[in-house]
């Protein structure tokens, strides 16, 4: 457009703008600022508002504000870009604003309010959104709105508040949402209800709702914590006869599921019988089913095959790998794994890959090693990091005064 000496008008210019704050690149979207502001249009109500998305979106929020401020004119659509900018960092100032608006006689919008209620989680919070909900139901927004109605699902249920979430679905009883059930679902699995959710999975079958993406992974997450093979068996018939099993994620997800139910003959073709596998999540899957169910060489040719596909590995990838040396005493083995991590792919290691490598050596008798590694670790040892290596002087019979000097590390 510009190679063409084409001027942007403002539709153009806040389509640009949009595309900036998704892919949050804030450089980009000052230069676009600067063109606006050559072009007049900076506080004109449509690219105005686009302005204040890109800031707010890109965690630039003074500026967000000094836009509004000098817009002689606000809509709907300007307040909404401000309060979601402001929810997550200071949510009695998005209060504020949505007091603004009804001042100035405009309608919050379903938007205005899922801006607030995403960030009202937890027991602090949870209380503010409950209010909200108040006010939604009174302004007659929540009748059929899917959109509110997983906002509210989600704030319930991350609030560990499942009866609240019941009640609400219970609301929504003639709403035939795949994305509602798949919600409540979710929450439930998250909350440690796996049972609850693959009773809620039938129920919503019952109903001939037809489960998509998001609901395949929710319920085969749920199987996977239960071990319960049937139940993902028959989720399998299912996603193969819609068509799912083509879809990378769902196929992830399966490799998983029969991973952790002990079937690794199923989830080794399910993994080879995918036809994409470009997410590092497809390779994770089927490196931790090996490294959990005790095929360390399975899982290092899986890692090796990886790198000639050119899929990056990230953190999972190697606490995968890490485990599975650490099962089958490859010492040597897990020490290269690491240094690779480290050097070759610049990842800093966490609280549970530390864990693991000394698991590694102490597990083998290496504890001299382990002791020393412990040593070199730049972040303070964490609990898991003490304990293996206090199993591991139980395993290779330490002295007891050794075992109680870490045990008083412990506490």
């Amino acid at each position: 457009m510009n190679l063409d000496d084409v001027v942007p008008d403002e539709v153009s210019l806040a389509s640009i703008l949009s595309a900036c704050g998704n892919i949050k690149v804030l450089d980009v979207g000052q230069q676009l600022h600067c063109l606006s502001v050559k072009l007049g249009l900076e506080t004109n109500l449509f690219s105005g508002s686009s302005l204040i998305d890109m800031y707010s979106k890109c965690g630039d929020i003074e500026d967000a504000q000094k836009i509004y401020s000098r817009m002689p004119e606000r809509s709907v659509v300007s307040f909404n870009a401000l309060i979601a900018g402001y929810a997550p960092k200071d949510i009695k100032e998005a209060i504020s604003l949505i007091h603004e608006m009804l001042i100035l006689g405009l309608k919050p919008s379903e938007i205005t309010f899922v801006s607030v209620i995403d960030v009202c989680k937890g027991s602090a919070k949870v209380i503010l959104g409950m209010q909200i909900h108040c006010v939604v139901v009174k302004r007659g927004l929540l009748c059929g709105s899917e959109f509110l109605g997983t906002s509210l699902l989600g704030m319930y249920m991350d609030s560990q508040r499942l009866a609240d979430a019941s009640v609400l679905f219970s609301e929504f009883s003639n709403l035939k949402s795949t994305v509602m059930w798949t919600a409540l679902i979710s929450g439930y699995t998250q909350n440690k209800c796996s049972d609850v959710a693959l009773n809620l999975y039938q129920e919503m079958r019952g109903n001939s709702i037809l489960p998509d993406q998001a609901t395949f992974v929710t319920v085969l997450r749920a199987s996977a914590l239960l071990s319960s093979l049937h139940d993902g068996r028959e989720i399998h018939s299912l996603i193969f006869h819609t068509g799912f099993d083509l879809d990378e994620l769902t196929g992830s997800s399966l490799v998983d599921m029969y991973a952790k139910c002990g079937d690794v003959k199923s989830a080794v073709q399910v993994f080879h019988e995918l036809t994409i596998k470009k997410d590092v999540i497809s390779w994770n899957s089927m490196i931790v089913g090996f490294a959990k169910n005790g095929y360390a060489e399975s899982a290092l040719k899986v890692f090796n095959e990886m790198a000639q596909s050119c899929i990056t590995p990230d953190e999972v990838t190697f606490l995968g790998v890490l485990t599975a040396c650490s099962h089958a005493g490859w010492v040597y083995e897990g020490l290269q794994v690491f240094h690779i991590m480290v050097n070759c792919y610049g990842i800093e290691p966490r609280g549970d890959h530390y864990a693991c490598m000394v698991d590694l050596l102490g597990r083998w008798g290496f504890l001299k090693e382990a002791e020393e590694f412990i040593d070199k670790i730049e972040v303070e040892p964490n609990a898991m990091i003490w304990a293996n290596l206090l199993g591991a002087c139980r395993i290779h019979g330490v002295k007891r005064g050794d075992r109680e000097r870490l045990r008083n590390l412990l506490s």
